[in-house]
This record gives structure tokens, C-alpha cells and sequence, in this order.
């Protein structure tokens, strides 16, 4: 195949599905007016794709979004709280190594609880990554969490008529 055999496929199912997500994403930062990182934000935009262009998917089920999100949050906080634990640093352990475990400790351990309850939504590995690395407060994990809910119920507002698009 070369680049020539490619044809756009812009159908109005998939331009309406499309502005679907690009609304969502706007409207829900306007609304909730709070800075996150950029691993959280493109978590969150990898969750809209999954749920708004393949809406049939094992990883579009609500269960597996929230699920993932939930898991993807509790791990990726735990894990950024082993940066700060203090007497690891007496032992001579360098803070940047410390941020290199945790990111992988977040993403490993949210990845062993989501195999493990079938709740499988590959962004929430890169949210854990996010919150390992990134810093976070309260405020941060009630948006994404609510972001993720309010995803959810754009899908069942819209579940008539989105398919899946890839």
C-alpha cells in the first residue's frame, strides 16, 4: 500500500463523533477551570478516543474506565508518595531514582489490579505514570475522576448512535 491508496474516510458519523470528543475535552476544562499535568490531561484524552471512536470495545465499558481510573489514581498517588518519604533519602537513595521507581511501580501495580479484576483501560497507566510524576493535589484527582464519570455518561447520552469508528 502507498501513501496514494490512502482515502480519507470522514463519514458524518465520524465527524459527529469527533466533535463529540473535541466538545467534551473543552467544555469539561472551561467548566472545571483546573490546571493538570500533562500526563493526566493525556490520559484523559486517550480515554476520549477510546470511548468516542470505539464505543463497542472491552476498554469503552464504564466499568473499565472508572475502574481503571480509580485503580490508575490510588496507585499512581501511593507511588508519588514514596518520592517524599525522607528516610529513604537518609539512605543515600537520589530523588530522581526515586521518581524512576515510582513511575514504574504506578504503572506496573495498576496494571496487575486491572488484569486482575477485568477492568482493563490502557490510559489509566499513563494516568498512574502521570500522578507518579507529576504533582498533584486533591483538586486534580476530583477532576480526573470526575472527568472520567462525566465521559461516561457523554457515552450514554450518545450510545444510540456512536459506533465504532477504527
Amino acid at each position: 500500500m502507498t501513501f496514494s491508496d490512502v482515502r480519507p474516510r470522514i463519514s458524518r458519523r465520524s465527524l459527529f463523533q469527533c466533535l463529540v470528543a473535541t466538545a467534551f475535552i473543552a467544555l469539561t476544562f472551561l467548566a472545571m477551570d483546573v490546571f493538570v499535568g500533562a500526563g493526566l490531561v493525556s490520559s484523559l484524552g486517550a480515554s476520549t478516543f477510546i470511548v468516542l471512536a470505539m464505543p463497542h470495545t472491552r476498554a469503552a465499558r464504564t466499568d473499565a474506565l472508572m475502574g481503571g481510573y480509580i485503580l490508575g489514581t490510588f496507585f499512581g498517588t501511593m507511588c508519588s508518595l514514596l518520592t517524599q518519604v525522607t528516610w529513604l533519602h537518609f539512605l543515600g537513595v537520589s530523588p530522581i531514582y526515586l521518581r524512576y521507581v515510582a513511575g514504574g511501580l504506578a504503572v506496573g501495580l495498576t496494571m496487575l489490579a486491572m488484569v486482575s479484576i477485568n477492568v482493563g483501560h490502557p490510559p489509566a497507566a499513563g494516568l498512574a505514570l502521570g500522578y507518579a510524576l507529576d504533582p498533584w493535589d486533591l483538586r486534580t484527582v476530583i477532576f480526573v475522576l470526575a472527568a472520567g464519570l462525566l465521559l461516561a455518561m457523554v457515552k450514554r447520552v450518545f450510545r444510540r448512535r456512536l459506533r465504532d469508528l477504527t
